[in-house]
């Protein structure tokens, strides 16, 4: 019987960062991601949010009406410096640092089914089918709400994955 990658051929990507917001890649993997596109390595970046609950130090840049539109593209400018090969937006919106008043908007990423990001996440693994995926510790680097969602998640979307009854 033929392995998976006999079957499906080599995987899509060699590295998958699943994170919370753009900015989350420059200060923990920027280094790493401009490492492995010098090298060849195939790589791709799910991002869960457009970080709309992020602090405004220079109004003349953003408002808090164009914040995520403003973070998304700083995040597609950075990863094409550092030669991202996929980068892939969910969309969902940021829950804020915790225990403030974003934590309890009803469209916050940390107030979404967990079922509903597993099943986006582990979509996304079984699409790119990716030899490692990069994502947050148990403490989510400083304990923002939405690092640890989504690293506990992102965990557990690679053992979903790898699982064929999983949906």
């Amino acid at each position: 019987m033929k392995t998976a990658d006999e079957r499906l051929g080599r995987p899509p990507v060699d590295l998958l960062w699943i994170l919370a917001h753009p900015d989350d890649e420059t200060f923990g993997s920027a280094g790493t991601m401009a490492w492995a596109a010098e090298r060849g390595l195939r790589t791709a970046y799910v991002c869960a949010t457009r970080g709309e609950a992020g602090t405004i130090r220079d109004s003349e840049v953003a408002t808090q009406e164009t914040l995520g539109a403003v973070r998304e593209q700083e995040l597609r400018t950075a990863m094409s410096l550092v030669g991202m090969g996929e980068l892939r937006m969910l969309g969902f919106r940021d829950s804020g640092m915790e225990n403030t008043p974003d934590n309890d908007d009803p469209r916050a990423l940390i107030q979404q089914p967990e079922e509903a990001i597993l099943a986006h996440f582990v979509g996304h693994i079984r699409d790119l089918r990716p030899d490692t995926v990069l994502t947050f510790g148990p403490d989510g680097i400083y304990g923002h709400p939405d690092h640890i969602f989504v690293g506990r998640l992102a965990s557990r979307a690679v053992e979903l994955a790898a699982d064929p009854a999983y949906l």
